[in-house]
């Protein structure tokens, strides 16, 4: 199924970053104690602003992030499916990055596969200008999907701030995390207790 895919692409992903000073996923920049981001238009705009900017994008449905108006100049540097089919419904979550500054999103979506195309449901999402801001723009920290472990158990709805260490096969310095719950459809935070992240990229 094209949809099992994502797994593949993400891992792709993990391995090319690595490559690059050791990265994964995200990576942001310090530009001040003033929490601004960039709109799609490349103005700023304030936090306050931006979460009925978030409340807008649930339920919109998109083939690319590009699709999305408030995303355009936006591009998805990694994604993955979440657990197996739940309640008759597949699942994913993106990771969403401004081409030019540092505006960053996980987005999870309800997965909408046809013979012919996936396309994507917006249920919730994750802004990353907050504390994460911070956590994040040290180039030792990074955020994780899909291979987070709960209580030594794979959990596909796990997503991590961890420390990478490319001399661990498991990253158990974890700052914060989140669950894409099936459940509830919403993003929410969790304790960092039990987590850790599996490293793709050990012995490579």
């Amino acid at each position: 199924m094209k949809f099992n895919s994502l797994c593949i692409l993400f891992f792709i992903f993990i391995i090319a970053c690595k490559s690059e000073k050791k990265q994964t996923s995200i990576s942001l920049e310090k530009e001040s104690n003033t929490q601004v981001i960039y709109s799609a238009n490349n103005t700023f705009i304030k936090n306050e602003e931006l979460k009925g900017v978030e409340k807008d994008l649930i339920g919109r449905i998109y083939s690319d992030i590009e699709d999305v108006n408030e995303f355009k100049n936006y591009y998805s540097p990694g994604g993955a499916s979440v657990g197996e089919i739940y309640n008759n419904k597949e699942y994913s979550i993106n990771t969403v990055q401004i081409k030019e500054g540092l505006d960053s999103f996980v987005i999870f979506n309800e997965a909408l596969v046809s013979e012919s195309d996936v396309q994507y449901k917006i249920l919730d999402t994750l802004n990353l200008t907050g504390k994460e801001y911070g956590l994040l723009s040290d180039k030792d920290k990074s955020l994780y999907i899909h291979f987070c472990y709960k209580d030594g158990e794979n959990d596909q709805e796990i997503i991590a701030i961890a420390q990478y260490d490319e001399n661990e096969e498991f990253l158990t310095t974890i700052y914060k995390a989140w669950r894409a719950d099936r459940k509830t459809e919403k993003i929410i935070e969790i304790p960092i207790d039990g987590i850790k992240v599996e490293n793709v990229g050990y012995g490579l």
